[in-house]
């Protein structure tokens, strides 16, 4: 039986061989990649097929594990290809910024998800500038022609499709924590209408602590308002019905939101 101390000196034998730096070469000069990559990827192929003791059986299992490396890697190529060839000919879509722009994250909520959905550094940063600059800027700023940037955002594509499900925890992570943070707002909104003696005032402070979040809010709202600029800027002074209106919305905004929330903790 081979223990893990065992196996540790049998790899380093394997790695110290004749054979296995060979083919590591014929790897990294066929593949065209570093040796330590080709290395790395050798390792792997090899250790799935077993590592036994250095003789002529272990040296045609260093072999082949080469070819698979090889195959494998123009497989891989030809994937590539054959989904950049898809890219080429596919419509014209939205710009990848304005399909960022529908989903409704912040820059450093974006960076956030890429960080959490992906593991590789290099990866994390091509796949923020992609995302938040364009593949223009993203071409001229990492000095990529059309068919190299291509290639770069199909292994992206491909990663993306690979990893649905983790992509899918992030976001929905990130749903919630946007669902707490509204509700923590909003309901601030609903203990002042409900508790206090002079909810006017209070009102008027709090749409002013978050001046931005209510003033997309009364746009949401604005064909049941009048007077969209006094509710925010002058609360007290604007007219029963718009009061009512932003009321009315508000309380079944959170209530939207609790269900929503308590949809995706189930």
């Amino acid at each position: 039986m081979i223990t893990t101390e065992n196996k540790e000196d049998l790899l380093n034998d394997v790695l110290q061989s004749r054979c296995f730096k060979a083919n590591t070469h014929a790897i990294a000069n066929t593949c065209h990649m570093s040796d330590a990559d080709a290395e790395q990827l050798l390792i792997m192929a090899v250790d799935k097929r077993g590592i036994t003791e250095l003789d002529k059986k272990m040296e045609w299992k260093i072999t082949y594990s080469a070819k698979d490396v090889i195959s494998s890697y123009f497989k891989q190529q030809k994937d590539e290809e054959g989904l950049i060839n898809k890219l080429e000919q596919a419509p014209e879509p939205k710009s990848i910024q304005e399909q960022v722009a529908e989903l409704g994250y912040s820059n450093r909520e974006i960076l956030n998800i890429i960080s959490l959905a992906i593991p590789n550094k290099k990866t994390q940063i091509f796949a923020g500038f992609v995302l938040l600059h364009g593949d223009k800027e993203t071409m001229k700023h990492f000095g990529l022609t059309t068919r190299q940037f291509k290639r770069k955002l199909s292994r992206l594509v491909k990663y993306a499709e690979q990893h649905k499900t983790k992509f899918k925890e992030v976001v929905d992570k990130y749903e919630m924590i946007n669902i707490d943070a509204e509700l923590e707002i909003l309901k601030q909104y609903k203990t002042i209408m409900e508790t206090s003696e002079d909810p006017e005032v209070e009102v008027a402070e709090l749409f002013h602590d978050y001046a931005e979040y209510y003033t997309n809010l009364v746009g949401e709202c604005t064909p049941y308002i009048k007077e969209p600029n006094k509710i925010l800027n002058h609360y007290w002074l604007a007219n029963k019905q718009d009061q009512y209106s932003l009321n009315n919305y508000i309380y079944d905004r959170i209530e939207k939101l609790e269900d929503k929330k308590s949809k995706g903790s189930n």
